[in-house]
C-alpha cells in the first residue's frame, strides 16, 4: 500500500503541474480516507464478533444495545465518544465527496448522511460511503470518473495485498505459539496465560482474513471476477485460513487423545488412524511468499526464549 500511495502522489504532482488540467488534486488521499473509515467501522462489527456468547435474542439485536448489555457505563462512554468521532470522520468524508465526486449527492440515501441531529441517520458504523466500489456498475461512470475508479482499484488491490501477507504473518505466528504450548506450558496458570495469547492471534487472524475479503470484493466490484489477478489473489474459505503444519498439528492431538481415551477403557491394543490419505496445502502459502522471512526465521527463537525463561509470551 505505501509504494501504490507513493506512485499515486507523484502521478497527483504532474497532474498538478498540467494548467490545462482542472482535476482537484488530493483524489488518492480521499480514497485512502474512505478506506480508512470503512477499516473503522469493521472495528465495531468485530468488537460484536468476539464479545462473550448472548443469548439468541440479544445477538439480533443492534451493536450499540449489545455493547450496554456487556460493558461498564465507562466502557459505554468510551464507545459513545468513538461513535462520534467516527461520525465526524464521514462528514468532513462527505465534504471532500462533494469536491472528488460532485454527482453522487444525488444518490445517496437521507439515512447515509451523517448528522447527529437527524434520528433517521444510521449509525455511524452502519452508514454507506459511496465509494466507487460500492455504486453499481451500470451507474458507475455517471458519478464517479474513469481515473477515480481506476484509483481505487489500485489501492484496493494494494489492500490485498497487505492483508494476505498479514495474514499468512498471524498463521505463521499461531503455529509457533501452538507449539511452544504444547512443548513447554504446564499447570493451570500458565495454561491460563497461553490460552489469552492464542485468543489474540485468533483475532488477528480473524481481522486480516476478513479485511482481505473486503478488500477482493471491492476490487471485483471494480474490475470483474476474471483476469490474471485471480490466480494470486483468491477467494479466500474459512478452510483456506490455516497455517503451513496446522492440519497436521491438529491431527496429532487428536489421535493423542483418542489414543488417551482408548487407554483409560483398556483397549490400548485398538490401532488408531487418521483417516486421511492426503492433505492438501493452502493456496496461502503456494500464491506468495512471506516478505518478512528474517524476522520469521528469528521468531521461533525469540519465543523459546521467553518459554525458557519461565514466562509464556504475555503480548504480541
Amino acid at each position: 500500500l505505501a509504494l501504490i500511495t507513493r506512485q499515486l502522489t507523484d502521478q497527483e504532482a504532474e497532474i498538478a503541474r498540467d494548467a490545462h488540467n482542472n482535476i482537484v488534486p488530493g483524489r488518492h488521499a480521499f480514497l485512502l480516507e474512505g478506506i480508512a473509515i470503512e477499516e473503522n467501522q469493521f472495528v465495531f462489527f468485530f468488537l460484536l464478533l468476539f464479545l462473550p456468547e448472548a443469548d439468541t435474542t440479544a445477538r439480533r439485536r443492534s451493536l450499540a444495545a449489545i455493547l450496554k448489555d456487556v460493558r461498564t457505563t465507562r466502557q459505554n462512554a468510551k464507545y459513545t465518544d468513538a461513535q462520534t468521532s467516527l461520525l465526524r470522520r464521514i462528514q468532513r468524508f462527505r465534504l471532500d465527496q462533494s469536491l472528488h465526486m460532485p454527482q453522487v449527492s444525488a444518490l445517496i440515501k437521507p439515512e447515509d448522511t451523517p448528522s447527529a441531529s437527524n434520528h433517521t441517520t444510521r449509525p455511524p458504523e452502519s452508514i454507506l460511503l459511496y465509494m466507487p466500489s460500492d455504486i453499481r456498475e451500470d451507474l458507475r461512470a455517471t458519478y464517479c470518473d474513469f481515473a477515480l475508479i481506476e484509483m481505487e482499484a489500485d489501492i484496493r488491490l494494494a489492500c490485498c495485498a497487505d492483508a494476505l501477507q498479514e495474514l499468512r504473518r498471524q498463521l505463521h505466528l499461531r503455529v509457533y505459539i501452538n507449539k511452544l504450548k504444547v512443548k513447554h506450558v504446564t499447570g493451570q496458570r500458565d495454561n491460563t496465560r497461553a490460552r489469552r495469547v492464542q485468543a489474540t492471534v485468533d483475532e488477528k487472524v480473524t481481522a486480516a482474513a476478513m479485511a482481505y475479503k473486503k478488500a477482493r470484493a471491492a476490487y471485483v466490484a471494480l474490475k470483474g471476477e476474471e483476469g490474471p489477478w485471480t490466480r494470486k489473489y483468491r477467494v479466500l474459505d474459512d478452510r483456506d485460513v490455516v497455517g503451513l503444519g496446522e492440519r497436521v498439528q491438529e491431527e496429532i492431538q487428536r489421535l493423542e487423545e483418542l489414543r488417551t481415551r482408548r487407554l483409560v477403557r483398556g483397549r490400548e491394543d485398538i490401532p488408531v488412524t487418521s483417516g486421511e490419505s492426503r492433505r492438501k496445502i493452502s493456496w496461502l502459502w503456494y500464491t506468495g511468499g512471506l516478505e518478512e522471512e528474517d524476522n520469521l526465521d528469528n521468531m521461533d527463537a525469540a519465543l523459546t526464549s521467553d518459554m525458557n525463561d519461565g514466562e509464556f509470551p504475555t503480548s504480541l
